[in-house]
C-alpha cells in the first residue's frame, strides 16, 4: 500500500491511540505518519523506546546516545528532559499520565507527572530492562544484570509500583516459566527459564528443586518460548535454551543431557509418534529437531541454498489426523508433511507473506491452520489447510497469541490493542469478547472447554462469547497446565514466581491456592 524510505535502521515502531498518529524511529531520524502520509520528519536521533500517553497527545522517547528524554505533542518536540543514556525502558501510566523511566546505567527508575515535574526515584540492585503499566495504576519494573557484560551471572528482580510508590520487590524471584503435567496428574513440573531452576510437585507440594547442570548464565529477554515438554509415554521431561545447542533430559531421578546441531526454541510433544519436536536453529540454518529418547535427529527445512525459509524456529503444531506439521519462524510459516517412519524429505512448502507472524495453531476438527500476524493497530490471520492458504482476514488489532478447542471448533485470537479476543469457527469470525484489560496469551480446558485469556496480571475465563469469571491471580501469567482427573488448572507467573491453582467447577467462588516458589 505504501513504502516510505526511513534514514537509517529503523529502532522502534509506536502507535498513538489518542492521534491516531505512527512514530517510526530510526537511528537519524523520527517519522511521524498519518495513515500511509509522513506528517513530519524529526531530527530527533537514537531512540531506543517510545512509549504515548493513551489519554492525551503526549509521547514519550529515550535514546541509546543523546543525554535527555524527548517529549513530543502530536508532530513536534516541545521539550527535552536531561537524562542518562542507554537502552532505557520507558511507560505511562493510563489515566493519571504518569511516566516511568528505568535508567539502565544507573540501575534506578525515575517517576513524572504529566506536567514533567519528578516525583520519586526509586534505586533497584539490576539493571531495568522492562516496563510495563497498567490502567489500575501499577507498573512493573523487571530488571537483570549488575555489571557492564550482560554475559554475567545476574541476579533477577521485579519492582511494583503503585504511581510513584514502591509496593514490592521480588529480588531473585522473577522468571517462572513453562509447565508440564504428568500424564497420571501426579507430577508437576515447573521451569524457570531465566535461573535454570526446576521443581517437582506433588499436589502444592514441592519435592525438588534444583539448578539444571550446565544452565547458561547469561540473560534470556522476555517473553519466553515453550522450552519444556512432556512425553506421555515414557514421562521424561525435555527442556532447551534458545541461545545454546543444549538439551536436558529428566528421567524422574536425574538429568542427562545432549547437544544438538543448533539451539531450540521450541519443544512439543507428538503422542501419535512417540516423539518430541523441537525448532530452532539459526536465521541461515533453520532445523527441525526429532527427539526420540535419548536421541536427537537433525532435519533441515527447504532447500538451504535457496534461502527459501530463514529461521530460527520459533513455533510449531502438529495436525495429527492429517499428518501436517506447521513451523514458524521470523518470517515465513513451512508446512511438512509427515510420514513414518519420520524421514528428511517431508518439507512441502514455505510461505512469506504471513510476516511478521505472531502465533500459531491447528483446529484439529477442522484440519486448519491459523497464524496472526501484523504490527501497530490492525492484523491478519491466515488459515491454512495444509499448503494451501484458504483465506486470509484483516482483523482490528493484531492476533498475537491462538488456541482452539477441537470439542467446540472454536478458535480463540487475542487481538493486541483492542482489550478483545476475536473467535472463529471455520473461515468465519463469529464474535469478539470484551475485556476489561489486554489479552496477551490464551489456554483452552480440555475438560471444562474453557479458554483463559491472560493480560498482565488478570485471567479471564470464556465460555465462547460469555465471560465466566475474571480472575487477579499474579504478575504476568505465562504458562497453564489443566489435570482432567482433579478439575484443577494450574497457572505460572513470570513476574513473582507464582503457581495458582484454579478449581474450574468454582470459578464463582474465585476460589484458588497460591504458591510462591522461592529462587536461589
Amino acid at each position: 500500500m505504501a513504502h516510505i524510505p526511513i534514514a537509517g535502521p529503523l529502532y522502534e515502531l509506536r502507535y498513538h491511540p489518542y492521534t491516531r498518529l505512527t512514530y517510526v524511529a530510526a537511528r537519524d531520524e523520527l517519522k511521524i505518519l498519518n495513515g500511509r502520509q509522513v506528517s513530519a520528519a524529526l531530527p530527533v536521533t537514537e531512540t531506543y523506546q517510545i512509549a504515548v500517553d493513551p489519554e492525551s497527545e503526549r509521547a514519550y522517547a529515550t535514546h541509546l546516545i543523546p543525554r535527555y528524554l524527548t517529549v513530543l505533542s502530536r508532530t513536534e518536540v516541545i521539550t527535552r528532559i536531561p537524562f542518562p543514556n542507554g537502552p532505557n525502558p520507558i511507560a505511562v501510566i493510563p489515566g493519571s499520565g504518569e511516566i516511568v523511566v528505568g535508567a539502565f546505567p544507573d540501575r534506578s527508575v525515575h517517576v513524572f507527572s504529566r506536567d514533567l515535574s519528578p516525583l520519586s526515584v526509586l534505586t533497584i540492585p539490576v539493571r531495568p530492562r522492562i516496563i510495563s503499566a497498567s490502567p489500575d495504576g501499577w507498573a512493573y519494573v523487571s530488571g537483570w544484570g549488575v555489571g557492564p557484560v550482560d554475559g554475567e551471572t545476574p541476579p533477577s528482580a521485579l519492582w511494583v509500583l503503585s504511581r510513584s510508590v514502591s509496593m514490592a520487590g521480588y529480588v531473585n524471584g522473577f522468571g517462572l516459566g513453562p509447565l508440564a503435567l504428568s500424564p497420571d496428574g501426579g507430577r508437576l513440573y515447573a521451569l524457570n527459564p531465566y535461573e535454570g531452576y526446576f521443581y517437582v510437585l506433588s499436589g502444592t507440594e514441592t519435592l525438588t528443586s534444583s539448578v539444571l547442570p550446565q544452565w547458561p548464565t547469561a540473560p534470556v529477554q522476555l517473553p519466553r518460548g515453550r522450552w519444556m515438554a512432556l512425553d506421555p509415554g515414557t514421562g521424561w521431561v525435555y527442556v532447551g535454551h534458545p541461545g545454546f545447542s543444549l538439551l536436558w533430559i529428566f528421567q524422574g531421578s536425574g538429568w542427562m543431557t545432549r547437544t544438538p546441531e543448533g539451539s531450540l526454541n521450541v519443544l512439543t510433544a507428538d503422542p501419535e509418534r512417540g516423539v518430541i519436536w523441537g525448532g530452532g536453529g539459526s536465521s541461515s540454518a533453520p532445523l527441525l529437531f526429532v527427539i526420540t529418547g535419548t536421541t536427537v535427529s537433525t532435519i533441515p527445512i527447504g532447500d538451504p541454498e535457496a534461502s527459501t525459509f530463514l529461521g530460527p524456529v520459533r513455533e510449531i503444531a502438529l495436525d495429527p489426523e492429517r499428518n501436517y506439521l506447521y513451523a514458524l519462524g521470523p518470517f515465513h510459516l513451512a508446512v511438512f508433511s509427515l510420514t513414518t517412519p519420520i524421514t528428511a524429505s517431508f518439507w512441502l512448502t514455505t510461505v512469506g507473506a504471513v510476516y511478521p507472524p505472531q502465533a500459531l495453531a491447528v483446529q484439529p476438527a477442522s484440519g486448519l491452520a491459523y497464524v496472526g500476524s501484523g504490527m501497530g493497530t490492525t492484523g491478519t490471520l491466515w488459515i491454512f489447510e495444509g499448503p494451501t492458504l484458504r483465506v486470509s482476514r484483516t482483523m482490528a488489532g493484531v492476533p498475537i497469541a491462538l488456541a482452539a478447542d477441537p470439542q467446540t471448533g472454536w478458535v480463540y485470537a487475542a487481538l493486541s490493542g483492542t482489550r478483545q479476543v476475536a473467535v472463529l469457527t471455520g473461515t468465519a469470525l463469529a464474535f469478539t469478547v470484551s475485556l476489561p484489560f489486554e489479552p496477551r496469551r490464551i489456554w483452552i480446558s480440555p475438560r471444562s472447554h474453557l479458554a483463559y485469556g491472560a493480560g498482565e496480571v488478570q485471567v479471564a475465563a470464556l465460555d465462547g462469547p460469555a465471560i465466566r469469571r475474571v480472575l487477579t491471580t499474579g504478575i504476568f501469567p505465562r504458562d497453564m497446565v489443566f489435570d482432567p482427573r482433579t478439575g484443577l488448572a494450574v497457572l505460572s507467573h513470570e513476574g513473582d514466581n507464582r503457581l495458582v491453582w484454579i478449581e474450574e467447577r468454582a470459578l464463582d467462588r474465585r476460589l484458588w491456592l497460591p504458591l510462591v516458589m522461592k529462587g536461589r
